[in-house]
């Protein structure tokens, strides 16, 4: 890699400006294990952060730190992971300069066709969504989150590993994009998330959550009525589970929108107030309505006799506690998962009963081509 990555330093609150020293990224570079988690949104977020861990991890606690920690759970909340780093550095995020010269070793090395990693075929998939369609007209659910999973099987060495989650993060980061996201780079955990969907934003006694439910371009996303329906119905969902275990729950707005590169989301904001926000709290909040669908619990049982791979942590947690009082957790979508011996890009469309087949196999190869453009 003729460049090493260069991530940001400290200057000002809005958008992206210049470097931090390079010594930092030589650190983290040169640290076995390491974080790095930031956000850029400007439609939940006044200002854009950068987290960075390096050095010597521990074992933390969700409810009693050490603070701060990063946290990581699978779809289902039935395990929680937590690290405090022995050195960990916080800064308002600004451009990376420049982009990152990726090295053969340092690339995935894609073919044009992602259909050609793919658990699925579109017919397949196609097949899988009507079988939903009948389901939902026979009055089972009303809307369902079908994934499929992109993978490949490769002998990724350690140090090429590494090269190839800063590589790609630190071009995600110089196009300024829309996202909450970062990597893990632990000796239990291999990833680099570029999920634009954040789960929770607790500050104090408030947490607010942003379920995305609509992919594609906008003026299609505010005519369509089948998208208008499956963001009402997670919205729904998702304020029931506050319900459950806040104070008081608000929807502060029904419907905005955020543009990525090639399309964009339609998302809610539901807000809650809650005392004394612990793991069992959190968990209680799992599996995640954006990425399940309604009724949860019938919704799950499709999910098991459809798909074709165990999510783990696809559609799980990662993020950053600060404190009792302060954290920011996103949803593990648009994420790549290394592991030893391969690596997987999971992605999913959200289905209803107006849904057209075609078109949400189309939108979840759309949504793997990042890989392309960073891997």
């Amino acid at each position: 890699m003729e460049e090493k990555a260069k991530i940001a330093g400290k200057a000002g609150n809005q958008g992206y400006a210049r470097p931090v020293k390079n010594q930092l990224v030589d650190t983290v570079q040169s640290s076995e294990e390491f974080v790095v988690f930031s956000y850029h949104h400007p439609e939940i977020f006044e200002e854009s952060k950068i987290f960075i861990g390096y050095g010597k991890a521990q074992k933390a606690d969700f409810d009693t730190g050490p603070f701060p920690c990063v946290t990581m759970n699978d779809w289902k909340g039935t395990g929680v992971s937590c690290w405090h780093f022995e050195n960990f550095q916080e800064f308002d995020l600004k451009e990376v300069n420049g982009k990152s010269q990726k090295s053969k070793e340092g690339s995935l090395c894609l073919n044009s066709n992602l259909w050609e990693y793919a658990s699925e075929t579109p017919e397949s998939y196609m097949h899988k969504v009507e079988q939903i369609q009948d389901a939902m007209r026979a009055g089972e659910m009303y809307v369902m989150n079908l994934c499929l999973e992109l993978a490949l099987s490769c002998n990724i060495q350690h140090a090429a590993c590494k090269e190839l989650l800063i590589s790609a993060y630190q071009e995600f980061l110089s196009q300024k994009p829309i996202h909450c996201g970062g990597i893990i780079f632990t000796k239990e955990q291999k990833f680099c998330s570029f999920s634009p969907e954040v789960f929770l934003h607790q500050q104090g006694e408030q947490l607010s959550t942003y379920p995305i439910k609509g992919t594609g371009a906008r003026d299609v996303l505010e005519q369509s009525a089948k998208e208008a329906s499956e963001l009402e119905m997670v919205t729904d969902l998702l304020r029931n589970d506050l319900g459950k275990i806040a104070d008081r729950v608000w929807i502060e707005r029904e419907r905005f929108y955020t543009q990525l590169p090639h399309f964009a989301h339609a998302q809610s904001e539901i807000c809650a107030q809650i005392q004394d926000f612990r793991w069992e709290k959190f968990r209680s909040l799992l599996p995640c309505g954006s990425m399940t669908g309604a009724p949860k619990s019938r919704v799950l049982e499709w999910t098991e006799k459809l798909e074709s791979f165990d999510r783990g942590l696809y559609a799980g947690n990662f993020g950053l506690r600060k404190s009792p009082e302060e954290g920011i957790w996103n949803i593990l979508i648009r994420t790549l998962f290394v592991d030893e011996d391969r690596w997987r890009f999971p992605v999913g469309a959200g289905i209803t009963v107006e849904s057209n087949p075609q078109s949400e196999a189309q939108e979840c190869i759309a949504k793997a081509k990042i890989l392309q453009e960073y891997f």
